[in-house]
């Protein structure tokens, strides 16, 4: 069987379209539908192939998914490099969690003191050290954390669940 027969079935078995094969060789959709069509394909061609599908550069020759030494280093560094950028990710993603966290404990105390003068400090530092303990579910319905007390929807809600937690926290 052809090397390009081989190619097209083996995008078909993994449902792989061309043009998504195209994207990651950087080969034209209508290069390389002309290239899979065409009698015979270049080596060069097949290697470019081979790679952007994470194959062995021999797969549509022999069929075999053992892979060469350097393929093998040569994955094992991507994992490790594609590993690395998601601990990094994940990192920059709880780093922003708890400074919006931050954010939205400073709004409410900031809120908690213009809008209620009068709220005892003991009654305040229970509210901010439950609203830390509940911060997931409470952030999901606040927003932007930021400007959350500016908010003209927002703040009236807000301003109204304080008020209850407040009486709830003095009534005992």
């Amino acid at each position: 069987m052809d090397v390009n027969k081989k190619i097209l079935e083996y995008l078909k078995k993994e449902r792989i379209s061309q043009s998504e094969l195209a994207d990651k060789t950087g080969i034209t959709q209508q290069n390389l539908n002309r290239l899979l069509n065409a009698e015979n394909i270049k080596v060069s061609q097949m290697l470019e192939i081979t790679k952007a599908l994470m194959l062995p550069s021999t797969y549509f020759i022999d069929g075999k998914v053992q892979a060469s030494n350097d393929e093998i280093e040569w994955r094992n560094k991507r994992i490790a490099e594609l590993e690395e950028m998601l601990k990094d990710k994940k990192r920059i993603i709880d780093e922003r969690e708890d400074r919006d966290k931050y954010f939205l404990l400073d709004g409410i105390s900031s809120l908690l003191d213009s809008e209620f003068k009068n709220i005892k400090p003991k009654t305040k530092k229970e509210i901010l050290i439950r609203l830390r303990q509940d911060l997931g579910e409470f952030d999901k319905h606040v927003g932007s954390p930021i400007d959350f007390t500016a908010d003209k929807y927002v703040k009236p809600v807000l301003l109204k669940q304080l008020e209850e937690l407040i009486k709830k926290i003095e009534s005992k």
